[in-house]
C-alpha cells in the first residue's frame, strides 16, 4: 500500500492491519480513525499467547492528531505503510 492509499483508507474509516512473525514473537498492529483522532494498537507476544494480554511483550495504544504524527511514529519504530493491508 502506498502513502496515498494508506491515508485515503484511514480517512474512509477502514481498519488497516499488519501482522508479523519474528520468532519467537508474533504481533498485530491495527490503525483506524475514531472521531477526530487516528488510533494505533500494537500487540506482541510469544506465539500461542495471543489470547492472554498479561503475557504480551508489547501492548501499545496510541492516538494521533493527524497522519504526519502517525507517519513519524511508524518511521521511528521501523514500520512501513507498504506492509499494511485492510483488516480481515
Amino acid at each position: 500500500m502506498d502513502d496515498k492509499k494508506f491515508i485515503d483508507s484511514i480517512n474512509n474509516l477502514h481498519v488497516l492491519s499488519q501482522d508479523y512473525r519474528n520468532e519467537p514473537l508474533v504481533g498485530l498492529i491495527q490503525i483506524w480513525k475514531h472521531a477526530d483522532k487516528i488510533v494505533l494498537t500494537w500487540e506482541e507476544c510469544k506465539d500461542g499467547n495471543q489470547r492472554n494480554e498479561y503475557l504480551y511483550t508489547r501492548d501499545v495504544h496510541m492516538k494521533f492528531e493527524d497522519t504526519n504524527e502517525l507517519f513519524e511514529y511508524l518511521k521511528d519504530n521501523g514500520l512501513s505503510v507498504e506492509n499494511f493491508d485492510f483488516a480481515r
